[in-house]
């Protein structure tokens, strides 16, 4: 074996690295008005088997949280089953306040989200993994 798999690929275990974690990441944010803010992105339950069962977006960092809309597959039709394994694009509406809200002269607030799987594991906001492999901590934006 190459010393990449006997040194580098391994998980937090000291195992190989055989499956992925759960990932979700923000693709735009834009404000509806001054009042409330549109979040579309992408989750993937890590190719598990699990599926992505939500998404939750916040604008104070995780004190709140907002569910997303989870969007219909374009092929769903063709096969419900490859949910589970594949990328869910997702948007949500965040209702903006307090400190939070903004004016068309202001800058966007910064939001972070998190991915919750099929067997209601969230991610993690900061996972730590000694060589980087695997991070998929919280994204913001």
């Amino acid at each position: 074996q190459s010393c990449w798999h006997e040194t580098y690929y391994k998980g937090p275990e000291g195992t190989s690295i055989q499956k992925m974690p759960m990932q979700s990441f923000m693709l735009s944010k834009q404000r509806v008005d001054q009042n409330s803010l549109s979040v579309k992105g992408v989750a993937w339950g890590g190719g598990h088997g699990k599926g992505i069962s939500n998404v939750q977006v916040s604008v104070d960092d995780g004190q709140t949280w907002t569910d997303a809309d989870l969007l219909p597959r374009l092929d769903a039709e063709k096969d419900e089953s490859s949910r589970e394994w594949s990328w869910v694009h997702f948007t949500a509406k965040v209702a903006l306040k307090g400190e939070t809200s903004c004016s068309s002269d202001d800058k966007l607030p910064m939001v972070i989200c998190r991915a919750v799987d099929g067997d209601g594991n969230i991610q993690l906001e900061r996972p730590w993994y000694p060589k980087g492999y695997l991070y998929n901590g919280w994204h913001q934006l």
